[in-house]
């Protein structure tokens, strides 16, 4: 897989429950990982491989300088396996982060997936949009 691309709407079933897209789930891997997004109101979603790289530059900074900033990553993260169905349990406290009671939007990001509940997404997109013109008279100094 080259990445993770486009945006996905899904919902929670009454096992809090919810369908990986085959388009993502063949990128992720078997089993990955998903977290809390810091700064925002969603989820982050890592194959095995992005999570060990980031587990690794994490790791490396001294507990003194990252000791938080650890602490809230792993314990507000888990390990997923899709059932036979392509379906992952949502752990409830990481739902409740993203405002996730019914309706989610899967959004792929090159290298990870974020997750937002449906209304958090569409205030995602309105903050884009806002920002869209400042963020174009960014992209010739990117190089883009």
């Amino acid at each position: 897989m080259n990445g993770f691309y486009g945006t996905y709407s899904h919902s929670l079933d009454a096992k809090n429950r919810f369908f990986i897209p085959s388009k993502l789930r063949d990128g992720l891997g078997k089993t990955f990982f998903i977290t809390r997004k810091i700064g925002k109101r969603a989820l982050v979603v890592y194959p095995t491989e992005g999570w060990l790289r980031l587990k690794e530059k994490i790791d490396s900074i001294p507990d003194s300088q990252v000791g938080a900033i650890k602490e809230y990553i792993y314990s507000n993260s888990a390990e997923v396996t899709p059932d036979s169905q392509g379906r992952i349990l949502l752990p409830a406290e990481l739902a409740a982060h993203a405002g996730i009671d019914r309706d989610l939007v899967l959004v792929g990001v090159s290298d990870y997936v974020l997750i937002y509940s449906a209304a958090n997404w569409e205030a995602e997109k309105r903050l884009q949009e806002e920002k869209m013109e400042e963020m174009m008279k960014k992209l010739p100094e990117l190089g883009l």
